[in-house]
C-alpha cells in the first residue's frame, strides 16, 4: 500500500518565486493572474482526488467482487471519487466560461502556445467545451456532456434514471437493492444509491453517442488536470520572475 510519505516524497524539490508573479502589470492584466491562480488550485484539488483514488485502489478487497458489505462500500467509494472528478470538471468549465476576457488575452494565449503539444490540445478541448458547443474529439464531447449534465449538486431526475436502470429496467437483468441499516453513521450505508449514482454516470456518455468505461473517464479527467499542470508552470516561466531552490525544513 502506498503511504502518504511514499507518495509525496516523489514531489520535486521545493522552489520559491516572487509573490508579484500573480500581480498584474502593463503586460498582464490582473484577471489573467487571477485565472491562473484559480487554475492552480483546481489542479491541486484534482491531484488530491487522484491520491485518494490510489489509496482506495491499494485497499481493494481480495478475491472476486461479490455481494458483500466490504465490496459494496469499495465500489461505492470508487464511484464517489469518479463523481467528484466529474464535478471538478464542471466547475473548471464554469470558471473558464466566466473568465472569457482572461482566456482570450494575448499573454494567456502565449502561455498556451508554450505548453507541450498534447497538453495544448487538451486545453483547446477544455476551452471549446467551456465557451462553445462545438466538440471535435472524444475529450471535447465528454466535457460538453459534463458541462451540461453534471455538477456537484444532486439531480433527483438523473439519480432516479440510474436507479431504474439498475433495479427496474425490464430490458436487463436487474440487481437487488441492498442496504446496511444500522444505528449509527459507522454501521449504515445505502448501497442502492451507490449503484444508482454509478449507473447515472455510466449512462451519460451513451446518451451522447460516446462509449466510455469508468477507466476511460478517469483518463480524460487526468488529461485535463495535466494540461493545468503545464499551464501554471509555463505561466510562472513567462512572467520572468526567477524561480529558485528553497531549502526544506528538517
Amino acid at each position: 500500500m502506498i503511504s502518504f510519505q511514499e507518495e509525496f516524497s516523489e514531489l520535486a524539490p521545493l522552489q520559491s518565486f516572487d509573490a508579484k508573479a500573480f500581480e498584474g502589470d502593463e503586460n498582464v492584466p490582473q484577471d489573467v493572474c487571477n485565472l491562473v491562480l484559480a487554475l492552480s488550485l483546481a489542479y491541486n484539488d484534482c491531484k488530491d482526488l487522484y491520491y485518494i483514488y490510489l489509496l482506495l485502489k491499494d485497499n481493494k478487497p481480495e478475491g472476486k467482487p461479490k455481494k458483500h458489505r466490504i465490496w459494496g462500500t469499495y465500489f461505492g467509494m470508487s464511484n464517489h471519487i469518479l463523481r467528484l472528478h466529474a464535478g471538478f470538471a464542471n466547475e473548471l468549465l464554469n470558471l473558464i466560461r466566466d473568465s472569457k476576457d482572461a482566456v482570450t488575452h494575448p499573454f494567456f494565449k502565449s502561455v498556451i502556445q508554450a505548453m507541450p503539444r498534447e497538453a495544448r490540445q487538451a486545453w483547446n478541448s477544455i476551452e471549446k467545451a467551456a465557451l462553445e458547443d462545438k466538440a471535435t474529439n472524444q475529450l471535447g464531447k465528454f466535457l460538453v456532456l459534463i458541462r451540461n449534465k453534471v455538477s456537484y449538486h444532486y439531480d433527483p431526475d438523473e439519480i432516479q434514471r440510474g436507479y431504474k436502470h439498475c433495479f427496474i429496467d425490464p430490458n436487463k437483468q436487474n440487481q437487488i437493492p441492498l442496504v446496511s441499516l444500522g444505528s449509527s453513521i459507522r454501521d449504515t450505508r445505502f448501497y442502492f444509491s451507490d449503484a444508482a449514482g454509478e449507473s447515472y454516470i455510466e449512462l451519460l456518455p451513451n446518451r451522447m453517442g460516446l462509449s466510455l468505461t469508468t477507466t476511460q473517464i478517469a483518463e480524460m479527467i487526468n488529461a485535463t488536470s495535466k494540461s493545468l499542470m503545464y499551464l501554471v508552470g509555463r505561466y510562472l516561466q513567462k512572467r520572468k520572475y526567477s524561480v529558485k531552490d528553497y531549502p526544506e525544513e528538517l
